[in-house]
């Protein structure tokens, strides 16, 4: 038998020497781009035949009419199997969605609900027509999509010509290119066609790896780009890859020479114009105009001018065009703008499994009418910005040269700017501005691996040279102002240059260009956030730095930040910053005035033009350049706010470091145990909660995710380290900053959740309010201390006096304008600035700007090579990652000690053969082992540790619990003699190292926990519906599966089953703990003691019963105890030897975790915590006593509604406080000593002269009423209840002696009356 190559028609002998000839064969590449060739051909053609199809195709509106008296198309026949038995979904994966369909098992694929396909494109008399003299009509109609599984759906002012793909589709596991290209486009039909440097009929032949002669050179190239800096191993396992790749030969590199190699690459020109010449980096200069206070100009051409050097940018217009051409996520952008809508399950609870189970599920009986649609806000294209200008748009007349059929679309531009430093030591610095095109999801847009940030330009900063050349001309140096003037005016001259008059032409008239998905669209670019810290804020929109008005969006007043949250505070804030037409004349003449008159720049000529407003005398460059074309265009509504800097780096930050002062002044007792409570948090998901190593109190080099792990885990953290009654307000406080943070953070919002939190902000504001009021109340009544020698500075709270306080409340309505936080987050940016940083490290540190730029565009050819020639991925990591996937598990061997994890020491434990387990499948709910080299005989097990109270139910409830699995019934019904009836293989179980569950998250997508029982061991089930709480919390000891048979009543069957499950120690809820979004308190658990006979400690589940892991927190307040398990137990996997008394569930770990307790999720499909549930989460619980209001004055005087006598007893103890704050002995002792003195009443005086004796309205008093959020910062009216005597709470005065230190207990959050006082009253009613 012969064989023959292919390629060169030669004939072997045998397979073998024909493949060792395939792989040096000469001709074998010229083979394979012959054939290449024919079949491109081939698709060539195909695709013309499809496109001269349509033509010919009967539109979908006649096609409809004709066929209307026909009988209706036969119904599809049911999912049926080869016997004819009905395919249904096991009942266990209802709330579960696959991502793709074809990545499910065949058996079952059919079961799941497919996404419907778009509804069909609208009837030609409902297109725009070229006669009309508008692109919007009388006739239009509002076109919505099908709801998908999930009841959402899509809401068009316009049908779009091509329905883009959802971000998880055929993409995610195929990477491949497309089955079918988009039909060529005719370009005489387009005369007006952009195609971006490219010349019709040039059609030059290109290498498939561009600049370079081989493809050996090639991945070279690309591995030195992808690789680290500085080496590492695994660097060279990945060039040993590179050099072993098929087609990479030795000989090609000869005559290698890197640098003329990368001289290629930066005199590359593409072919296809995505790289050409207009597609480079320029050079460009910026002339500063120099003022100087009491010298006049004729004009401000006569004044010097100074130019500053080093910017490098991208023509704007071709940056953005050759985003538009790129085809790796061409099928992906959304063009057309629409609103998303969620139709909510009804108020239902559907048993979420059928498996035994130790207490059973029940459903809830559904609600009689179906809710409204719930609106859904998360990306920029569903977006009321984006609706509205979209909007816009077709209420402009349309160009009469183009087509009926050419589509209008709106281009969504999302700009960041920020310095850096480029290494840890010297002043290198780099300040680029980031250009995202947002029509693509933000899911894609948020990863730097994808590149997808475009570097539009790097800004130089203002020389040191200019106050040389400043002297030179006028002889003096210049002032601090004038040097702010001018940092200001190279910033609007940097877009003034990046504002061409091309891009001024495609912003009023739009640009007809071939999108990447090939569709024709005639282009509006559209500029819709601009993100940045304050600094850089003020740069941009040429305000004062922290001026009388610091607010770039509004013109609130800075002595009036702190009424934030305040109804007074909502008006303010409805005064916007306009960028009319008179502003701009006047902006023109105070610029004006600097030259030709000499006016200083805080002249009182200029303040009176300009009103108190804190704006510079210049105009900023978007009003300048964009003003006119657009008369609607508001320059200031681009400034978007900032969670990172404005709230981790800044609200929160501050009151963290004021928190510190506060334990100081504890003394080092109290610091000490926060650093070690840090120290022993525990941690959570794969980088979600880290190791908090070091003592957090010392805050060495903190980034904001630092800051908001802090914040995630305060409030057991922070429980009793303070005396009582400020522990209380420190407690609410840091709920209400989580729980806002939470809410920040979500990236998907809908009605409900914006409502929920603008509520949560009222509160928010209402909490640091409170402690404000509370520190007023006493301040009045305090009596003086006497006048020491050396007395302690006192350090005042101050956040809530600034900007960053004020922007808070801006966030929720931000967020209907432009979509949710993550799409405008300067974190985004933060992230793209790796890049730069790891370019930095490659050049000579000499002029490294133009350095970065060269390296950045070279990065992006490499990129596009790939995609174009390998599909996105390089072939030799295609090849290490299907050998991954095809490599089974060797099974170990047998002989080996059979030694149990939980018997076993921890580095005996580590020495075991290693259990890999395998990918988690995305159809399946979990993934667990199948290996058999851990062991367990269940009998000598049990036996061995006889004297453990957690193994004494151990065999019979796993054989009562695999009894119910196999006989389908509750764990309740199975008989004792039923159990009879079980073999389990060998006596055997087996045990696993870690289980990975997959979960559908909030927004509709996938994600995954892995549950390891020595490290992330908590878990969350449904719970009953005869239970108050939504979910029950458990600990997994252990992960096992057994082969077992069953031949007892109601068996399915007498073959041998593997059966997982898990063994897990059970969490109960604290019935007498008040907790909940209502009482501002995580819910609290304690472990089920084994000595209690009614109570289940330990069982078994089943692991499809898991909904994701959990966050347990211990309450290190209560201390610890080993009563419930001895320290010995086999049960103790973590390797503790004892139990806290109570734990906290941490609701706000991650953005699922949230929305599964607050409610409302729309990927959760009304499991768990249902959307009218969510509702009521906005609300508060009260504790009031009396009805008298007290006003507060920012200027910290104080005064009551009335006249009354409002009585108060202080006393060293409260039962009640105990009972509402649960074990307190712990925290006490945490705390300073307590006075035990008599009761003692201050006096003062209300504003019409009675007098008032003190109190303090923030005492937790013993009725608890739920109150709705109301415009006095959250509090209820006075008329809501009324007080009885019986039962009120008495005082707990802090003694004087327990604030002894560096600051003052009372000054928690004291702010300076005196230089922010103001005319403003915030009415607070009594509590």
């Amino acid at each position: 038998m012969s064989y023959e190559c292919i390629s060169c028609t030669r004939i072997f002998i045998s397979a073998i020497a024909l493949g060792a000839h395939q792989r040096q064969c000469r001709t074998r590449e010229e083979h394979a781009a012959k054939h290449f060739n024919k079949r491109k051909a081939e698709l060539d053609a195909l695709a013309e035949e499809e496109r001269k199809r349509q033509r010919t195709e009967v539109p979908a509106g006649d096609h409809q009419a004709e066929s209307s008296g026909n009988a209706p198309a036969p119904s599809p026949p049911g999912l049926r199997s080869r016997t004819g038995r009905r395919i249904r979904a096991p009942r266990a994966w209802r709330d579960y969605e696959p991502t793709y369909h074809a990545a499910l098992p065949t058996q079952i694929r059919d079961a799941f609900p497919r996404t419907p396909s778009p509804s069909p494109h609208p009837s030609p008399h409902s297109s725009p027509s070229s006669s009309s003299p508008s692109l919007r009509s009388a006739e239009d109609e509002v076109f919505e999509t099908d709801p998908d599984a999930y009841g959402v759906y899509h809401q068009y002012q316009q049908a779009p010509q091509r329905q883009p793909a959802p971000p998880q589709s055929l993409r995610a596991v195929f990477d491949g290119p497309p089955a079918h290209p988009p039909p060529a486009v005719d370009p005489e039909g387009y005369p007006s066609i952009r195609w971006l440097g490219r010349s019709v009929a040039h059609t030059l032949p290109s290498s498939p790896h561009g600049p370079f002669e081989s493809k050996s050179v090639y991945l070279l190239c690309e591995w030195f780009y992808n690789s680290s800096n500085t080496k590492s191993l695994d660097d060279l396992d990945e060039l040993v890859r590179t050099l072993t790749t098929n087609g990479f030969k030795i000989s090609d590199l000869v005559s290698f020479r890197a640098r003329r190699e990368m001289q290629r690459l930066d005199e590359y020109v593409n072919p296809s114009g995505i790289f050409s010449q207009d597609d480079g980096w320029q050079d460009g200069a910026t002339e500063l105009p120099l003022p100087k206070p009491g010298v006049k100009f004729a004009s401000e051409v006569d004044a010097p001018v100074y130019t500053v050097e080093g910017l490098h940018f991208l023509r704007l217009l071709e940056v953005i065009l050759s985003e538009v051409q790129d085809q790796r996520f061409a099928g992906e952008r959304h063009y057309i703008p629409h609103k998303t809508f969620w139709n909510p399950p009804r108020d239902q609870r559907e048993p979420h499994q059928t498996d035994a189970f130790s207490s059973p599920y029940g459903s809830r009986p559904p609600t009689p009418e179906p809710p409204e649609p719930v609106r859904i806000f998360s990306e920029t294209y569903n977006s009321d910005a984006m609706n509205h200008a979209h909007a816009k748009l077709h209420d402009q007349p349309r160009n009469p040269d183009d087509p009926a059929t050419l589509e209008y679309a709106i281009l969504p531009i999302l700009l960041w700017s920020d310095a850096t430093l480029l290494a840890q030591f010297g002043g290198a610095k780099l300040w680029p501005i980031y250009l995202y095109i947002a029509n693509i999801t933000k899911y894609v847009r948020g990863m730097p691996t994808e590149f997808v940030a475009q570097h539009l330009a790097y800004i130089p900063e203002l020389p040191d040279e200019l106050q040389d050349f400043y002297r030179q001309q006028f002889g003096a140096a210049p002032t601090a102002e004038t040097l702010r003037w001018l940092r200001v005016e190279l910033m609007q001259q940097v877009w003034i240059k990046l504002l061409d008059d091309d891009f001024i032409h495609a912003y009023v008239h739009g640009i007809v260009v071939e999108c990447g998905d090939g569709v024709v669209r005639r282009l509006f670019p559209r500029f819709f956030t601009y993100s940045a810290d304050y600094p850089e804020k003020v740069l941009i929109t040429a305000i004062k730095n922290l001026g009388t008005c610091p607010c770039p969006r509004c013109l609130i007043m800075k002595s009036q930040i702190s009424a934030s949250g305040t109804l007074v505070d909502d008006q303010r804030r409805a005064h916007k910053r306009v960028d009319t037409h008179p502003l701009r004349m006047d902006l023109q003449r105070a610029r004006r005035w600097l030259f030709t008159r000499g006016y200083s720049l805080s002249s009182k000529r200029i303040r009176d033009l300009l009103g108190d407003c804190s704006l510079l005398p210049l105009q900023c460059a978007f009003s300048m350049r964009l003003g006119e074309a657009d008369p609607e265009f508001n320059a200031y509504e681009l400034v978007a706010p900032d969670l990172m800097h404005e709230f981790e780096l800044g609200v929160w930050k501050g009151t963290f470091l004021h928190l510190m002062r506060l334990l100081h002044a504890q003394g080092s007792n109290a610091v000490q145990e926060f650093d070690r409570r840090m120290r022993n948090m525990p941690t959570f998901g794969r980088d979600t909660i880290r190791r908090f190593w070091n003592n957090v109190s010392r805050q060495n080099r903190l980034a904001a995710r630092d800051f908001e792990d802090f914040l995630i885990t305060a409030l057991p953290a922070f429980e009793g380290l303070l005396p009582l009654r400020d522990d209380h307000t420190v407690q609410n406080m840091l709920f209400e900053l989580v729980n806002w943070h939470a809410l920040a953070r979500l990236r998907m919002h809908t009605s409900v959740t914006l409502d929920i939190w603008r509520a949560a902000t009222r509160h928010m504001y209402a909490s640091e309010a409170e402690a404000k009021a509370r520190r007023a109340l006493k301040s009045r009544s305090s009596v003086k201390p006497t006048q020491r020698s050396r007395e302690p500075k006192v350090v005042k709270y101050n956040v809530w006096n600034t900007y960053k306080y004020h922007c808070l409340g801006d966030h929720p309505d931000y967020v209907e304008r432009s979509g949710t936080t993550d799409n405008y987050d300067t974190r985004v940016g933060e992230l793209e600035h790796r890049h730069a940083k790891r370019v930095y490290t490659r050049t000579n540190k000499h002029q490294f700007e133009r350095q970065i730029a060269k390296h950045q565009r070279r990065q992006a050819i490499l990129r596009r090579i790939r995609a174009d020639t390998y599909g996105g991925q390089l072939p030799h990591k295609k090849l290490r990652r299907r050998t991954q996937e095809g490599t089974r598990e060797v099974a170990p061997d047998r002989k080996r000690t059979r030694v149990h994890p939980t018997t076993a020491p921890r580095s005996q434990a580590k020495n075991n053969d290693a259990e890999s387990t395998p990918p988690a499948n995305p159809a399946s709910r979990y993934s667990m082992g199948h290996s058999q080299h851990r062991p367990i005989n269940i009998y000598d097990w049990v036996a061995e540790h006889s004297d453990d109270p957690a193994l004494t139910e151990f065999v019979p409830s796993l054989r009562r619990h695999l009894v119910a699995r196999l006989s389908g019934t509750q764990e309740d019904d199975v008989e004792e003699s039923w159990t009879d009836n079980l073999d389990i293989q060998d006596d055997r179980i087996y045990c696993h190292k870690a289980v990975q569950f997959n979960y559908p998250t909030y927004d509709m997508r996938r994600a995954q926990d892995s549950i390891n029982p020595r490290t992330h061991a908590d878990i969350m089930v449904l719970s009953g519906d005869d239970d108050d709480s939504p979910y029950w919390y458990a600990r997994v000891v252990g992960a096992y599966h057994a082969v077992v048979r069953y031949t007892g009543p109601r068996s399915t069957g007498r073959h041998w089953q593997s059966i997982d499950m898990l063994w897990v120690r059970w969490f109960a809820h604290d019935s007498g703990y008040l907790a909940g979004f209502q009482h501002r308190r995580l819910p609290r658990l304690s472990f089920i003691s084994t000595d209690d006979p009614d109570a289940l400690a330990f069982s078994f589940i089943n692991p499809s019963l898991v909904l994701r892991a959990a966050y347990i927190l211990p309450s290190f307040a209560a201390g610890t105890t080993v009563e419930l398990l001895p320290s010995d137990s086999v049960a103790r996997q973590d390797g503790t030897e004892e139990d806290y008394e109570y734990y906290y569930v941490c609701s706000f770990v991650d953005r699922d975790m949230y929305m599964r307790h607050l409610g409302g999720g729309v990927g959760h499909q009304g499991i768990g915590v249902s959307l009218e549930t969510s509702r009521s989460h906005s609300s508060r619980a009260v504790h009031r006593r009396r009805t008298p209001r007290v006003t507060l004055h920012v200027s910290g005087t104080i005064s009551t509604s009335d006249s009354s006598e409002i009585s108060h007893s202080d006393d060293s103890d409260s039962s009640q406080e105990d009972a509402n704050e649960g074990s307190d002995a712990p925290a006490r002792s945490l705390a300073a000593s307590r006075s035990s003195s008599p009761d003692s009443h201050g006096d003062e005086h209300s504003s019409d002269g009675s007098e008032l004796e003190e109190e303090d309205p923030w005492a937790w008093g013993p009725a608890d009423e739920m109150y709705h959020i109301d415009a006095h910062w959250g509090f209820p009216d006075e008329h809501s209840t009324q007080d009885s005597g019986a039962g009120e709470d008495p005082g707990d005065p802090i003694d004087s002696n327990a604030t002894q230190g560096a600051f003052d207990a009372d000054t928690l959050f004291s702010s300076d009356s005196d230089a922010n006082s103001s005319d403003f009253e915030a009415d607070y009613p009594r509590l």
